[in-house]
């Protein structure tokens, strides 16, 4: 179907080391593909602790893929930067194939790393309807004086549009954005300030 994957085999692994930026409340997306055979009953660690033990067989029995998302506990998570995410196979099966991987945040989150000296004033809105057709516009808000970096990027992580990178007062800020040149799907913003750093996800439509 034109996407990358990952297993592992007969008591192998493989892992991935993601940056958690200090946060709590998160949880583990994966997306698998809807129609796996075989022995596919395999844990999923975080810094080897188990989180959760998945099977996959005759789970859906449809030719799509489908996302899951696995609720961290905080103590696995808490005065953590970043986290190593281990698939294990079993003796005898496979672990995955993992299509795709991410942490996302609860959805009424903005995404805001506090710090003991700066105000989380700092947010990111879309001020048109989601989905939107060509053109938008981005606001957020800074609270200090700082260097700015918004991107787009698209669901593999890949960065396909560079907004904005300038040093900005304190307040807020608006961002015009057109869209024509991408393809209909889902994309993320992603702003960077300092240590604050905020991601939303968006549906682009033609």
């Amino acid at each position: 179907m034109g996407e990358f994957w990952r297993d592992a085999r007969n008591g192998g692994y493989f892992s991935y080391n993601l940056k958690t930026n200090g946060e709590t409340g998160l949880s583990l997306m994966v997306r698998y593909w809807g129609n796996e055979s075989g022995n596919r009953t395999f844990d999923i660690l975080i810094d080897n602790v188990k989180l959760v033990t998945e099977n996959l067989t005759g789970k859906w029995n449809v030719s799509e893929f489908r996302n899951v998302e696995y609720k961290i506990p905080d103590s696995m998570v808490k005065g953590k930067e970043s986290i190593r995410v281990k698939f294990q196979a079993p003796s005898n099966g496979y672990a995955g194939g993992a299509f795709y991987i991410r942490l996302l945040r609860p959805k009424d989150s903005v995404g805001v790393k506090e710090s003991h000296n700066q105000p989380s004033l700092f947010k990111l809105n879309q001020n048109y309807p989601n989905p939107f057709n060509s053109t938008t516009t981005i606001r957020f808000a800074l609270p200090k004086k700082c260097t700015a970096r918004l991107e787009v990027y698209d669901l593999a992580g890949r960065s396909v549009v560079k907004l904005l990178n300038d040093e900005l007062p304190t307040g807020d800020h608006l961002v015009g954005f057109n869209a024509s040149n991408l393809a209909s799907g889902i994309y993320f913003y992603s702003l960077k300030a300092g240590d604050f750093s905020s991601v939303k996800k968006f549906v682009f439509i033609k």
